[in-house]
């Protein structure tokens, strides 16, 4: 064979047994069944999408390009991301399409998709400095948190003037309620402007930080649309079928068989921030990614698993509506001339959890759409008349807030409800559908306060502004 004969064998074979020597044998805290080396020509795992998405909902789900097992080493106790190469950057458009076609194209088929330049003709885009903000809005209260994402951590509520004082040297991110004296300054992706998105946007909310943050690894219960108003930000999203693998707080395993009977929000128990491979091996496991930019507006399907970090100065702005299986979509005003404009503003939109810029922050409250639902399968259940007893039951059953009475008193908050929907006191009667339908949204909402725990926070101390970073 010649005397270069040696030289036959593959470098990189050579390179792997090494690394596995140092693994298994130098470094056996790291050693473990699942980090084992293959064959230098082993075949990459193959997964077949779930049988829930073979309808044309699979779009992301596709064979994993792994990383060498050379680069175990170098993937362990590294980001989500190191450990396995991306599938690639989700579907780019330089257009936001009219909300028939975001329907038939991406909502109906959970696909994410990054709408460049959506919000490039903004003001906030253009004007929103430091020091604009504090001039013109420095007035209005907002919730912050700790950069590094802890859902243990309750937020805390400052004015922005001070919020702009601080934050670029404190531990501090705001995540508020978007302040109606700031929505003329942020445009509506066309995309929601009619049909049943412009009657589902239940809440939008404003992000700010001096960059360097890390949410953890979870999904949202509703879509929603994240619109870049200053500096960049990574995501990555990983398509619902892996919740199991992705070790997942409130995981059951129905979800398995049926991922999208899945309802609410949840996250990963995964450190995102540091993966432990022995625990959690993840390079099988695809994901996809996206960079989105100053004026780019993103659409993240609900229940779609992701994780977003964020480089320097940053702001931005989401819209968070209903998915299809609570509001069924209808293309109801999608001719007329305003549903074809990129040029709405949010001032001219109707949002149903809007914040005046003072008294309580109104973040993650129920829907009042999906409430009234709600009440009518109770109607339906009950032979088309709901008594008291009834809905107790109903009410017990669902919200576990009131069931464990961890909020106010539960049966005043009982007896509060059944006075909003006019079932106690006099004239008070059992709800039917006719009734329901005279029931006021804002009633509805007036319901949702009772049902959920305030979200909002007293005002910080000056001298306790942000948190230990080792939260």
């Amino acid at each position: 064979m010649g005397r270069n004969s040696r030289a036959t064998l593959p470098i990189h074979c050579i390179r792997a047994v090494l690394v596995g020597f140092y693994i298994c044998v130098l470094c056996p805290t790291v050693a473990d069944s699942r980090l084992s080396l293959p064959t230098c020509h082993a075949s990459q795992r193959s997964r077949k999408p779930h049988k829930a998405f073979e309808d044309g909902q699979h779009h992301h789900v596709q064979t994993c390009r792994r990383l060498g097992y050379v680069d175990v080493m170098v993937a362990h106790l590294q980001p989500l991301g190191t450990q396995c190469r991306s599938e690639g950057h989700i579907d780019i458009v330089d257009s936001v399409p009219t909300a028939p076609d975001f329907y038939r194209k991406y909502v109906r088929n959970r696909l994410p998709v990054l709408f460049r330049g959506a919000q490039r003709n903004a003001t906030a885009v253009k004007q929103w400095t430091d020091e604009h903000l504090a001039t013109n809005y420095g007035t209005i209260d907002v919730l912050f948190e700790a950069k590094k994402e802890n859902r243990s951590n309750d937020p805390r509520r400052i004015n922005i003037s001070n919020f702009i004082q601080y934050y670029q040297t404190e531990n501090m991110y705001m995540v508020t309620q978007t302040p109606q004296q700031m929505l003329g300054d942020i445009l509506v992706p066309r995309c929601l402007l009619c049909g049943s998105f412009s009657e589902t946007v239940e809440e939008s909310n404003l992000w700010m930080s001096s960059g360097g943050t890390t949410s953890l690894l979870h999904n949202d219960a509703d879509n929603l649309i994240s619109c870049q108003l200053w500096g960049d930000k990574q995501w990555i999203f990983i398509h619902p079928q892996y919740r199991k693998e992705l070790d997942f707080a409130d995981y059951d395993p129905i979800h398995d068989e049926s991922p999208e009977l899945f309802d609410g929000s949840d996250i990963s128990l995964i450190n995102a921030s540091r993966v432990d491979l022995t625990k959690h091996d993840v390079r099988d496991i695809p994901w996809h990614h996206a960079h989105v930019h100053a004026g780019d507006c993103l659409f993240l399907p609900s229940q779609y698993i992701h994780q977003v970090r964020s480089y320097g100065r940053n702001l931005a702005v989401s819209f968070i509506f209903l998915k299809e299986d609570h509001a069924p979509f209808h293309d109801k005003g999608c001719n007329t001339s305003k549903s074809q404009s990129n040029s709405v503003r949010m001032s001219e939109f109707r949002v149903a959890w809007d914040f005046t810029g003072d008294g309580e922050i109104l973040i993650g409250y129920p829907s009042p759409k999906n409430l009234r639902a709600a009440l009518q399968r109770f109607i339906v259940k009950y032979d088309g008349r709901l008594e008291m007893d009834d809905l107790k039951f109903e009410v017990l059953d669902y919200y576990t807030d009131i069931a464990d009475n961890l909020y106010g008193n539960r049966d005043e908050s009982l007896e509060e409800i059944f006075s909003i929907l006019g079932m106690s006191g006099e004239g008070g009667s059992p709800l039917t559908q006719a009734r329901l339908d005279d029931v006021a949204e804002s009633a509805l909402k007036q319901m949702g306060l009772i049902l959920e725990d305030p979200h909002d926070a007293d005002k910080s101390d000056n001298g306790l502004l942000g948190f230990a970073d080792s939260y």
